[in-house]
């Protein structure tokens, strides 16, 4: 007589048949977690705070104050969600990169999002106020046409006076420039150029070393605005630069030291527009030479990633940019590259930047950013969504008509072809309107179908590992108002942007520190198909009572108050559906019917070790 004992619980594997699965895995499987060797839910978001209802992203601001987490003494480490403030941004598909720039004593973060392109604030501003209004990226120069400056602002050099004449002397021509420099010493591409002659140890009159025209402040947010308008920061002075000439006939421009401010021997203080240049040669060489001839401000750009070796990658349209190493704010326009296809978003592991398209995705490494190579992948796999774009350790992981593709070390693969096949892939999983975060081991996404006319099951979550079979695949219910899902950059917790009947908020999704509150779980097991009709007679089913939780948690699936329902199917019919009044005992099924077809469903609010499915009290025991 047919025995069957069910435990190693595994997810759904929706290419293979309901009667070709393992035993143990399922063909619907919903808020399953089955790490451990166990099937128990996911644990209930927690909501963190409320946000403005068009939020549509946010960035968290760990306090980092003393007694902030009883849990820590003193200061609690950013990772703690808890004691934080929050920046809210206005699209969903806002980039947020960590400033890699040198001497960067406050902090800076940067931001970017296709409607108002490339933006920035420090961290301190942020924490003081998270509605202060944001930087644009990138400062103008003097020499820069399309703010209205250039040759009007060039430096004038006057008559030099003095020095030793020859042959005692040197008769020397030098050309001068100048550049402006703001409160967070971003330095400027600097002016043109104007040059004289005289002797090197003369007094040199520049003059007309104007100071930059104001430019617009960042305006606070107003009404419907998030971010306000972004502006450009205060300026605090200028640099003077002059010509050097060395013994193998290289010019340098080498900055030029006027000790006018303390502390700053090389800053012209606003409102100077005349320095007597009566330096030799000798201290000149010493100092600074001109790095920013080409740095211009950033160009419009939809996205940007950031490079280990200090760089930013930013993309519009076809066309990629990047920035100065180390120099965020410094986009010279000979780093400029077109791709073949217009790339819809930008991931990055290790030393490489994979660019995803609407056709052949392809990739860009490289240690500095005039150097990069590129590299064209030899298939063809568009991105159908850039939310669905995720960093990850193993690769690259994005949207395709196919499935997930991955693009890392390993070389091209698809992710998903052992666990969904490509028609079903684009029949449930709406690829095209896929957001990803990488959670655990796996791949969490909110299938964000856009409204009036998503049902509900086109707003589930899914969750898969493609690296452990077991796992494979689950979905997740009750999501229909959920807006975004994203990764916090300080803990990689993922949170989740939510509407409720009266506002919107911020959760948390699988709250570790909060207790065992799990959401229920569904699990429907696979078909199984004997040789003869047969008859099952009884069942029991393990599971942990101490750990049971109930709640109104998806209460459309289970009451509140029962641990576990089980269901039974004979020839696809229901013909048992009741919660299971003893925790590992025996419990009678109806009698009456035989079925060479069965399948089982357990709907749980406490964790699953086991089920045992028998014809006889006897044979069960002996499972």
């Amino acid at each position: 007589m047919p025995v069957l004992r069910l435990q190693n619980f595994g997810g759904t594997i929706p290419m293979l048949g309901d009667r070709a699965l393992p035993d143990g895995f399922a063909v619907d499987s919903v808020n399953t977690w089955f790490y451990g060797n166990e099937m128990r839910g996911i644990r209930i978001e927690k909501t963190l705070t409320t946000v403005t209802d068009n939020t549509l992203k946010v960035f968290r601001l760990p306090r980092l104050q003393n007694g902030g987490n009883p849990m820590y003494p003193g200061v609690p480490p950013p990772s703690y969600v808890g004691d934080d403030k929050w920046v809210l941004l206005p699209h969903k598909d806002t980039d947020i990169v960590g400033g890699a720039t040198v001497n960067d004593q406050w902090d800076r973060w940067y931001f970017c999002d296709p409607l108002n392109g490339a933006y920035w604030n420090t961290y301190a501003r942020m924490l003081h106020d998270p509605t202060q209004g944001f930087y644009k990226l990138g400062i103008p120069g003097p020499s820069n046409l399309a703010f209205g400056y250039g040759y009007s602002y060039n430096p004038v050099v006057g008559t030099p006076t003095g020095g030793t004449a020859p042959p005692t002397g040197i008769e020397e021509t030098r050309a001068y420039v100048y550049t402006w420099v703001n409160e967070y010493e971003e330095e400027s591409a600097p002016s043109f150029s104007d040059e004289g002659n005289g002797h090197s140890d003369a007094t040199w009159p520049i003059t007309n070393i104007l100071d930059p025209p104001a430019l617009p402040a960042p305006v606070d947010p107003v009404g419907a605005s998030i971010i306000g308008t972004p502006g450009y920061p205060a300026w605090k002075g200028k640099y003077l630069y002059r010509t050097v000439v060395s013994g193998s006939g290289i010019v340098n421009y080498y900055r030029v030291p006027v000790n006018l401010v303390p502390d700053h021997p090389n800053l012209i203080p606003l409102g100077t527009t005349t320095i007597n240049d009566a330096n030799l040669t000798s201290t000149i060489v010493a100092g600074n030479t001109l790095e920013s001839t080409s740095w211009q401000p950033a160009p419009p750009l939809d996205g940007i990633v950031g490079m280990p070796n200090g760089f930013l990658i930013g993309f519009k349209g076809k066309d990629i940019f990047t920035s100065e190493s180390y120099r965020f704010h410094a986009w010279p326009p000979e780093f400029r590259y077109t791709n073949e296809y217009k790339i819809v978003g930008l991931g990055q592991i290790d030393t490489t930047c994979v660019v995803c398209t609407e056709g052949y995705p392809s990739s860009i490494s490289g240690m500095k950013p005039g150097t990069l190579a590129f590299n064209k992948a030899n298939t063809n796999e568009p991105c159908l969504s850039r939310g669905s774009i995720v960093s990850t350790p193993n690769g690259v992981i994005y949207s395709s008509p196919n499935g997930l593709m991955s693009l890392g070390p390993g070389g091209f693969i698809n992710a998903t072809e052992k666990i969904i096949t490509r028609t079903k892939w684009q029949q449930d999983f709406s690829p095209a309107h896929i957001r990803g975060v990488r959670f655990q081991q796996g791949y969490l996404a909110l299938k964000d179908v856009p409204e009036p006319n998503a049902l509900d099951e086109e707003h589930e979550l899914f969750y898969l590992d493609q690296t452990d079979l077991r796992v494979a695949l689950t979905r997740m219910q009750n999501f229909a108002t959920t807006r975004n899902i994203q990764s916090d950059v300080f803990s990689s917790e993922v949170f989740l942007l939510s509407d409720t009947d009266t506002n919107t908020v911020i959760k948390q999704w699988d709250p570790a520190l909060d207790g065992d509150k799990w959401k229920p779980t569904l699990w429907r097991s696979k078909e199984f198909q004997f040789q003869y009709k047969e008859n099952f007679s009884c069942y029991s089913v393990y599971w942990d009572q101490d750990r049971f939780w109930g709640s109104t948690d998806c209460a459309e699936l289970i009451p509140a108050d029962v641990a576990v329902i089980f269901k039974v199917y004979a020839d696809r019919l229901l013909v048992y559906d009741e919660p299971v009044p003893v925790n590992g005992q025996p419990v009678r099924l109806p009698s009456g019917y035989k079925s060479d077809i069965w399948q089982f469903e357990i709907i749980a609010r406490a964790p699953i070790y086991s089920v045992h499915v028998a014809s006889t009290v006897k044979e069960l025991k002996g499972v």
